[in-house]
Formats: C-alpha cells, structure tokens, sequence
C-alpha cells in the first residue's frame, strides 16, 4: 500500500513519552511512502514519525525537515536505505530498525546521511551477527552515545579506532567489514519477494525463546520505568511478539 495524503491526514498524532509530537503511521501494510511522506515533511510539524509495523523493503531519501528528530521503523521488511536518505532531516537523532532484514554495513550506508545521528537500534537485524559489528558501527558513526539499547563507552571507541583507524585512511579491516554480508539464505532472485521474506521471518522467529511468566513480568516493569522511545518500542515488540 502507498503512503497517500489521505492516510497522512486520516492518522492520530499525540505527544510521546518523551514528549515529541508524533503522528503514528504504525500497521498500515504500507510498502511505498511516495507522495504521502513528502507532504507530511512539508507541514514539517512532528518531531517522531512512527513507520512501525509495515512493509517497507526500501527506506526512500525523505524530504526536509528541521524538527524530525526521531523515526520509528522497526518490524518492516527493510533491507537497504537510499543514500542520502536523511541528508534534509537536519536534526534527526534517533533511528529505530529494529527486526528488519539489514545484513551488511553497505545497505547502512544512508546512515552516513544523518549528521547528528545518536541513537541507532539495530537489534533483531542479520547485520548484528557480523563479527566486530558493534565496533564498526561504533566506529563508523562517532556521534553515537547509545547503540542497541548500551551506551557507548569511551574504551570502545578506543578500540574501534586501534581497529579501525581514521575514516580517512581505515584498515583493511574497516574495508572487510564494509563488504562483509550475513547470509541468511536468500538468493538474489528471492531478494525483494514477500514470500522469501516471510518464510525467513518465520526461521528466524523459530530461533528465539519464547517468553516465560517470569520475563515477561520483568519485562513490563522495565517497560514502566524506560524513558527512551527506542528502549519502549523494543519492549513492546518483545511483549507483542511473545519471544526473545
């Protein structure tokens, strides 16, 4: 389904719980934001748009905003973002994309679009199962203060950069991790088909444990006392979902 402009104005807006003015887009099956996104960044009024829950495989260069700060698209289907993505979303801080389908730093290259970048979920994501990920990703986007819910911390910094070293001049080991790919058994034929993508959030589901009584009550009180967006959207996801 396409974002359409009649969906942007049919759509509930709030406050957050960190106090953003939201519209929520959450659940729609939407697949292509087209027109719709441009002129919900035109009113340029929301400081979170809410993209969970639908069935973005592409995430499209947005439009300009100064007030966007925080975008939700965790649980899609998104496998790249466009370059440049965020080149005109100039106070965007927090990315949410978490349970998605990014399995190497290339189809995060958009990211390098988002100057003011500080908090990056990826959790959920193939890409997290590459060796030296958090580093990298620590390395490649210095601004980060929090990646996947864990602050970061000045020694791994440290260590990205002995690792890694300058942008400008990185190791060969920055350039291997850059080309590096998760493979979670999709042939390029199968790239963008639902059916793939739904088969193998199926497999990857079976892999996760499920929820006891008793993480799910601790659960819910982590979720009573979390103050950032990303940390409540993961929450509750894993209360939705049922499983770790």
């Amino acid at each position: 389904m396409k974002l359409t402009p009649l969906i942007v104005a049919d759509a509930p807006t709030f406050i957050n719980p960190i106090g953003e003015r939201t519209i929520s887009l959450r659940s729609l099956t939407l697949s292509d934001l087209d027109i719709g996104i441009s002129q919900l960044l035109d009113t340029d009024i929301f400081e979170c748009i809410d993209l969970t829950d639908n069935d973005l495989i592409i995430v499209p260069e947005f439009g300009q905003s100064r007030r966007l700060k925080t975008l939700l698209l965790a649980r899609n289907r998104i496998r790249i973002l466009s370059s440049n993505f965020a080149s005109k979303l100039y106070n965007l801080e927090s990315v949410s994309l978490i349970n998605n389908f990014i399995r190497s730093p290339k189809e995060l290259a958009g990211m390098s679009s988002v100057k003011n970048l500080r908090e990056l979920y990826l959790t959920g994501n193939p890409i997290t199962g590459l060796k030296n990920y958090r580093l990298w990703t620590i390395w490649k986007f210095p601004t980060l203060k929090i990646l996947d819910s864990e602050k970061v911390r000045k020694n791994e910094k440290e260590e990205a950069s002995r690792l890694f070293g300058t942008h400008k001049e990185p190791t060969d080991l920055a350039r291997n991790v850059f080309e590096s790919t998760v493979d979670i058994g999709m042939g390029p034929e199968k790239k963008y088909s639902k059916e793939a993508l739904d088969s193998k959030s199926i497999h990857m589901k079976s892999t996760y444990q499920r929820l006891s009584t008793s993480q799910r009550k601790k659960l819910k009180q982590e979720l009573v006392s979390a103050t950032k967006l990303a940390d409540i959207e993961r929450i509750q996801g894993i209360l939705e979902r049922g499983y770790l």
